[in-house]
């Protein structure tokens, strides 16, 4: 009756335990990793993503001037590798945290950068080239100056969208992570909370041996680090990342790094809650082993008990006595039947 009073409730908490911390690893990662600005941010440079942006706009601009005619070098002296970082910052900050985390309306996949440097290069040239060459400055001269420079700048933001966002926004998938934004934060806190009450649930309906309340901790504990790990470590090392193809170099290394990153800190996530586990597991084996051995050391003193009274004189005086008293008895039941037979 007691196995039964205690191992089916804590049988059943443990199995909403593990659920429990299924979901809230799951809110934690998309809330403060996934959603995070500063992911995409580390990512990018972690795989100097921002340099090959700039290799990919400079390569770009060389091609271009087989038409245009305007030298990679007006653009580029205008664009260093540090620009085209801010400029990858500023859209990662623009959709992660105003158009997500703020809601706002409206979905702006460019960046806050007034490229000023750049138009005053170009604009620059375009005066040396009308000096030297006469060119007559009319509104036809100004439309095709302010044409060259959104141009430029159109080209830039959409080499430096190494995350994709614009055409993610296409999708309902951005739409989508705004609408449960809002619930993530209480939702992770709500699962956290939840977890806690479990094991301290636990705890108590074990509070006569505590070692058991970390046994079944222990095994939600493990259980649900298990069924998360396995997945991403199939993901990590079957080279999935390896296998997307992306011909833009700078696109490919900010998303399979990006992707990389995540994996990497779930897996570390992952292991600390096993290791969490493990934990308590040892506290449960450390219990159950002083446990045993409190108890076999109480039926050693029953038995040195036993031992101890044989030994004592009064005792063996006692038993002498007792003896005695049988021998006497049986001798005057010995005369008794003789002088019977006597008569």
């Amino acid at each position: 009756m007691d196995i039964t009073k205690k191992y089916v409730p804590c049988l059943i908490l443990s199995v909403l335990l593990v659920f429990s911390l299924i979901g809230f690893t799951a809110t934690f990662t998309m809330n403060f990793f996934v959603l995070s600005g500063g992911s995409y941010i580390s990512a990018s440079d972690d795989n100097d993503v921002p340099r090959k942006a700039h290799d990919e706009i400079e390569k770009y601009f060389t091609h271009s001037h087989d038409y245009s005619g305007i030298p990679a070098d007006v653009y580029m002296s205008a664009l260093p590798v540090d620009t085209v970082k801010e400029i990858i910052d500023g859209k990662v900050y623009n959709v992660i945290t105003n158009y997500i985390k703020n809601s706002d309306p409206q979905f702006n996949s460019l960046s806050d950068y007034d490229y000023a440097p750049l138009k005053k290069s170009i604009t620059d040239y375009f005066n040396d080239f009308a000096k030297k060459n006469n060119v007559k400055v009319d509104s036809e001269y100004k439309a095709q100056l302010q044409n060259t420079i959104d141009t430029a700048i159109s080209e830039i933001e959409s080499f430096t969208d190494v995350y994709m966002f614009k055409e993610m926004s296409k999708t309902s998938l951005l739409k989508k992570a705004q609408d449960i934004y809002p619930d993530l934060t209480p939702a992770t806190y709500a699962l956290g909370a939840f977890s806690l009450l479990l094991i301290l649930i636990i705890m108590a309906v074990c509070l006569k041996r505590a070692g058991l309340g970390c046994y079944w901790t222990g095994v939600a504990a493990m259980c649900a680090s298990v069924i998360m790990l396995l997945p991403t470590l199939w993901i990590k090392l079957s080279g999935f990342t390896d296998r997307l193809i992306v011909s833009n170099e700078s696109i490919y290394s900010a998303i399979t790094g990006f992707i990389s990153k995540m994996l990497m800190r779930l897996m570390i996530f992952e292991c600390g809650l096993f290791a969490f586990g493990l934990f308590m597991m040892l506290i449960y084996a450390v219990s159950s082993a002083k446990r045993r051995k409190k108890a076999a050391a109480s039926v050693n003193d029953d038995d040195d008990d036993d031992d101890s009274d044989n030994d004592n004189p009064v005792f063996q005086a006692a038993e002498t006595t007792k003896d005695s008293s049988t021998d006497t008895k049986a001798a005057e039941d010995d005369n008794t039947t003789v002088s019977a037979e006597e008569e």
